[in-house]
């Protein structure tokens, strides 16, 4: 540890392919839920009695209840004026490979005062080190290019003054974005029309993993108190 640092160590963590993790859920679902998967929301059209959503395919579904989750496809022509008021940004996450092999005994270390961590992933047999990326505005359909030598640089700069040996095996890594609110007040559940029907789950920041829970707790709380018993035969799950 470098002079004036500290480290403890925490049990019961846990990090998941969060893909995976998904389709095991929606697998466990399908037997009491519609899946429309694919399928691009081309307008949402909230009313007293419903919202309508506008499919891709030419369908329309109507539910009592909609809770919409874009992540960082904020301007979406579908939803963005609905957003502006919230005034969420999106910003480019950057995670780099870390070629050297993990140990069964290993764990993630987490930067706290950096806002970075180092995972290993060992079901791959390498590490992965996540930092934050200063670069605001970003489009995730525009995010083509991969990883930046800035990015590289950056990363490497901030791993080399605690492991060197591993900021030495960083060439690689995976790139994406996320919503965030800008006024650092993390997540966003909020109701976006007035009869409260249609709500806003997200900006979540890069942690939306860690957050789900609270997140879905928050935006059905959020339904469950803004909805009537007459709504219940309404819905479409």
């Amino acid at each position: 540890m470098p002079d004036g640092k500290a480290a403890w160590t925490a049990d019961g963590c846990q990090y998941a392919d969060v893909s995976a993790f998904t389709a095991q859920l929606a697998r466990a679902m399908r037997p009491y839920a519609a899946f429309r998967e694919g399928v691009r929301v081309t307008a949402v059209r909230p009313g007293p009695d419903g919202v309508t959503l506008r499919l891709g395919t030419g369908d329309e579904v109507t539910a009592g209840r909609v809770v919409l989750a874009p992540g960082p496809w904020l301007d979406d022509p579908a939803w963005a004026e609905a957003l502006a008021p919230l005034g969420l940004r999106v910003k480019k996450i950057v995670a780099l490979h870390v070629d050297v092999p993990t140990s069964a005994g290993d764990g993630a270390v987490v930067f706290h005062e950096e806002d970075a961590f180092l995972l290993p992933l060992h079901d791959r047999g390498h590490w992965l080190f996540s930092y934050t990326c200063p670069e605001w505005d970003v489009t995730p359909d525009g995010l083509s290019g991969g990883v930046s030598p800035q990015n590289l640089h950056e990363a490497r700069e901030l791993l080399a003054g605690y492991a060197p040996e591993f900021a030495a095996h960083c060439a690689s890594g995976r790139v994406f974005c996320d919503a965030y609110e800008p006024g650092g007040s993390g997540p966003v559940v909020t109701a976006l029309d007035a009869a409260g029907r249609l709500v806003f789950a997200g900006a979540a920041g890069g942690s939306g993993y860690r957050l789900a829970p609270a997140l879905a707790a928050d935006a059905a709380g959020l339904l469950h108190l803004r909805a009537s018993a007459a709504d219940e035969t309404k819905d479409i799950k």
